[in-house]
């Protein structure tokens, strides 16, 4: 049986977001299926959601 789940968050933007989730991700042998990302530009947050 395969499980999935979603990850959402927002966070001040900035270099290398992705890259460190995406890191953790794979340590933890996941698998990004669904990836969804936007700059707020009226908050300057990143926000982003997975769904793997």
């Amino acid at each position: 049986m395969t499980i999935f789940y979603t990850l959402s968050f927002s966070y001040p933007d900035r270099a290398g977001i992705i890259a460190e989730f995406s890191g953790a991700i794979l340590e933890h042998r996941g698998n990004i299926q669904v990836l969804n990302q936007f700059i707020d530009p009226d908050t300057g947050l990143f926000s982003c959601a997975w769904c793997s």
